[in-house]
């Protein structure tokens, strides 16, 4: 199992764990690619994974992700083709094994997070108009 992190269209940014090309498919709703890579000041490598056809399939624009990827390549966001759909960050060892995510990305990209927790929790009750 590698530790990653998703970034969801809702702004979630949450740790996760994936085993094979299968999961991180699932992770991102279809079929995958490296969107963009990178290094940290240490030399670990990280890639961004995304939907394929995210833009194509017009899934929801993720704005988190396109400001960690600013972020990350020093640019700015309007500079940037529109990222659509969640994206899993994960590293590699330089050979193109994929390996956990380095810790120093998991944790700018978990302070990116639009939240931390649900806001609030939505309770359905029925309700008979037989009822007293």
């Amino acid at each position: 199992m590698k530790e990653g992190i998703v970034i969801r269209t809702n702004g979630k940014v949450e740790k996760i764990l994936v085993d094979d090309l299968k999961q991180m498919q699932e992770v991102v709703g279809g079929h995958i690619e490296c969107v963009t890579a990178g290094a940290t000041a240490d030399g670990e490598n990280w890639d961004l994974w995304g939907n394929d056809e995210g833009r194509l399939l017009a899934l929801p624009i993720n704005i988190v992700a396109m400001i960690f990827v600013a972020e990350m390549h020093n640019m700015t966001v309007d500079s940037l083709l529109s990222l659509h759909g969640d994206f899993l960050i994960l590293g590699h060892d330089g050979k193109g094994a994929t390996i956990d995510c380095p810790e120093e990305i998991a944790e700018i990209a978990m302070a990116m997070a639009m939240y931390d927790a649900p806001s609030m929790k939505v309770t359905t009750v029925e309700f008979d108009s037989n009822d007293d």
